[in-house]
């Protein structure tokens, strides 16, 4: 299934190779009839340019991308028992917005969400 969307990161990107990096987002959404605000929370595989993109993103900035959400499953080490996680597989991904926040520095500005 094809997903475009954006979302602020919220957590610093790991590189896994070359042409492979992760991270987090977070989607904030607002119900038009209640005005009740939901947030989402998703893993963020970017791959090829995409990832090359991706390796400056910081937490808190706003990110657009686009690609396909696939499931991982895995076996448990502790308990033996089947795990999985949907996971956004991105082909393209962008800055929208610079969160102004630097590396770890706790003096930085907040994430915007």
């Amino acid at each position: 299934m094809n997903v475009y969307g954006k979302g602020n990161v919220t957590k610093d990107v790991k590189v896994v190779s070359d042409k492979l990096v992760t991270f987090d987002i977070a989607e904030n959404k607002k119900d038009a009839k209640t005005q009740k605000e939901t947030v989402s929370f998703f893993t963020v595989k970017a791959c090829g340019y995409a990832a090359n993109n991706a390796r400056d993103f910081k937490i808190g900035d706003m990110v657009m991308l686009s690609g396909e959400i696939t499931q991982e499953t895995w076996d448990d080490k502790d308990t033996g028992k089947k795990r999985s996680k949907v996971v956004i597989l991105a082909f393209s991904c962008a800055l929208i917005k610079h969160s102004g926040k630097t590396g770890n520095d706790p003096a930085a500005e907040e994430a915007p969400f």
